[in-house]
């Protein structure tokens, strides 16, 4: 037990500074390029407090690179002071040392859920609030959602914090080539009615073969509306910005729309797969420091962890892009680079065993 501990520990602190490291130079990077976006209002401190906010997310997108470059390094320290000799030499099998790695995978994966899960949605609708706040509102930076209800195409300018609607356009088309045009000034959600109540109400009836219009005003209206003020905040956030309830929802409610809800049903399914490419990005980095890697310098380490687990990340974003194009589930499409690098990393811990 207390060696299980050790190796654990040993492995979860080097993962999460690899993973530190990773995530600082990507908001750097981040960063510099959000420079390119300053005006009066977003300055660069905004710019800077932006580009922070999005920490979680790449905490996340990260973690199976980073798990892989981690086990090296604290594997590899262990095989440069001889401890996993001696844990050999001491009748401790390379499955078993193997399993104390998994099980510290097993501790990342769950970290990084409850990152996805918890942290990342409220982060991100932080940081785009904050921007449309500083930009968006003045005029120069438009922020606003599309979204359809029905018959309806609502283009949505403002949110609310809380998602109450601040300002909104919806169009319909009508028979015999007309139109109509319906501006609101503000809508509050009733959840028990599970109605919105809109307040000064414009409706706008556009008649394009006679190029006549008619319009009608009211103070109050109430629309019976399929989206709530969640799901209006969802639609401000890109897929990685999102829970994996969030993209659960969401994309059951793009389905249900008749609308196209691949990208969230990709992303959906790679943060469920995320801890199985986990334990993948540990079996090998194993088959590695058992392997032919016991004595080598821990900057070739490095090295080849961001080589293997580069080409894996990219690899994912490739055959997800295809599944997208093609139309093949995103399972099967994020299950074949996972399959590969399983298959590599079975034959390498079998040639060292």
């Amino acid at each position: 037990m207390i060696l299980t501990r050790y190796v654990m520990s040993h492995v979860i602190w080097s993962v999460l500074g690899v993973l530190s490291v990773i995530v600082a130079v990507d908001i750097i990077f981040a960063f510099f390029d959000e420079l390119g976006n300053l005006q009066d209002n977003y300055t660069f401190l905004d710019a800077l407090i932006y580009s922070f906010a999005f920490a979680p997310v790449r905490f996340v997108e990260f973690t199976s690179v980073s798990t892989l470059i981690g086990c090296l390094v604290g594997l590899g320290v262990l095989a440069s002071n001889s401890e996993l000799v001696v844990m050999r030499a001491a009748s401790i099998g390379m499955v078993r040392i193997v399993s104390m790695v998994c099980l510290a995978s097993i501790v990342i994966s769950t970290l990084s859920l409850v990152v996805a899960e918890v942290l990342v949605p409220k982060v991100a609708l932080f940081a785009e609030s904050y921007k449309s706040a500083k930009v968006g509102f003045y005029g120069k930076y438009d922020q606003g959602v599309w979204l359809r209800d029905s018959e309806d195409f609502i283009y949505v300018n403002r949110l609310s914090p809380k998602g109450e609607i601040k300002k909104m356009n919806m169009f319909r088309p009508l028979d015999g080539g007309q139109m109509k045009l319906t501006s609101v000034a503000e809508g509050i959600y009733l959840p028990q009615q599970k109605q919105w109540q809109l307040h000064d109400v414009r409706s706008t009836q556009i008649d394009i073969d006679n190029k006549t219009l008619s319009t009608h005003s009211t103070a109050e209206l109430l629309w019976n509306a399929s989206v709530s003020p969640r799901e209006l905040m969802l639609l401000q956030l890109k897929p990685e910005n999102l829970s994996i309830t969030g993209l659960f929802d969401y994309k059951r409610y793009l389905q249900n729309q008749g609308l196209n809800n691949e990208r969230y049903n990709l992303m959906f399914w790679k943060l469920i797969l995320q801890p199985l490419a986990n334990f993948v990005m540990v079996l090998l980095a194993a088959s590695m420091v058992f392997g032919s890697m016991r004595a080598v310098s821990m900057g070739y380490r490095i090295t080849l962890g961001l080589i293997y687990g580069l080409s894996f990340y990219y690899l994912q974003e490739v055959f997800g892009f295809l599944s997208l194009v093609y139309g093949l589930h995103p399972l099967v499409s994020l299950m074949i680079p996972l399959s590969v690098f399983i298959g590599f990393a079975v034959v390498r811990l079998r040639a060292v065993g």
